[in-house]
């Protein structure tokens, strides 16, 4: 063989292992990137565990990966429309039940397009909420219980929600107290949307724990602690909440008032789990010792 037919020989050689490679990187890719998407809950919660292990050295907050961090959504009207259709079937599925499982949802949807719109808006805020519970309730790892004592309370940013100029008149800057009846008629694997979130909470939410208001943005937060902890810290916070009308737009009653009998009867050494809508302008009442968002 000459040197020309030799040299050939090589970059075709060459050519046949490069292109081997990167068809095999491919696959690579698209398997790790199943493997990753099946394995996000757990390694979100290793992630946080370790960060809640490390004492949260900077300034409280802690560095963890962008897919186990607060998810920022936007809520339009593109989002509300997209589940307008779905909304109408439910609704009429409810008015057309002669069973008492739907009574509460069937009081609260009635078959027009305000309530269609109230139904797609709850949904959102709903898949909020199972999101949060999925990194904090069903990962299998209790990362926050080895630490939590009566002054420290950790809190984990879920979600934080805009709700844009855009959306319908019908639930632009209003309270929404539907998502608790919402919750208990839609199923989620098996569950009711409200099982599914509620089920790791010390303090099973009611219709008031689960309000929203469209008027500003709104946080969905973890947060683990002591009730020793919140008599100390959220005690002011909570009489003031509990006084004012709930009924009223300041950010602070809203959210504040409705945990103030919740939390009055349990014992100050018994563990406080929540997943809790707030303004998110209220995140610093809860005086969070470990920020995770």
């Amino acid at each position: 063989m000459n040197k020309k037919a030799q040299t050939e020989k090589y970059i075709v050689e060459f050519v046949i292992l490069v292109v081997s490679a990167l068809v095999l990187f491919g696959v690579w890719k698209v398997y790790e990137s199943k493997v990753l998407e099946a394995a996000t809950v757990p390694q979100c919660n290793l992630n946080i565990l370790f960060s809640a292990g490390s004492k949260l050295l900077m300034a409280g907050l802690s560095e963890i990966p962008p897919e186990c961090q607060a998810e920022y959504v936007t809520v339009d009207k593109g989002m509300i429309d997209r589940s307008k259709i779905l909304a109408q079937q439910r609704i009429k599925t409810y008015a057309e039940d002669k069973t008492s499982f739907y009574t509460n949802a069937k009081n609260d949807f009635q078959q027009d397009s305000k309530s269609a719109d109230e139904w797609a808006l709850d949904y959102a805020v709903a898949k909020r909420l199972t999101t949060c519970a999925d990194k904090v309730f069903h990962g299998n790892v209790d990362f926050f219980s080895r630490n939590a004592n009566s002054d420290r309370n950790f809190c984990v940013v879920c979600s934080i929600m805009n709700f844009a100029d855009d959306i319908p008149d019908t639930v632009k800057n209003r309270k929404i107290n539907t998502l608790f009846s919402w919750s208990q008629a839609e199923s989620l694997f098996g569950k009711t949307y409200y099982d599914y979130t509620a089920e790791g909470m010390t303090i099973k939410p009611d219709i008031s724990l689960l309000g929203y208001f469209t008027g500003m943005p709104q946080a969905v937060v973890y947060t683990e602690t002591k009730k020793s902890f919140t008599d100390k810290h959220w005690g002011k916070l909570l009489a003031a909440g509990a006084v004012a009308s709930a009924a009223t737009l300041n950010p602070i009653p809203l959210w504040a008032a409705a945990y103030n009998a919740a939390l009055t009867n349990l014992k100050a050494d018994v563990e406080v789990k929540e997943i809790m809508i707030i303004p998110y302008e209220s995140l610093g009442s809860l005086q969070c010792t470990d920020l995770i968002r």
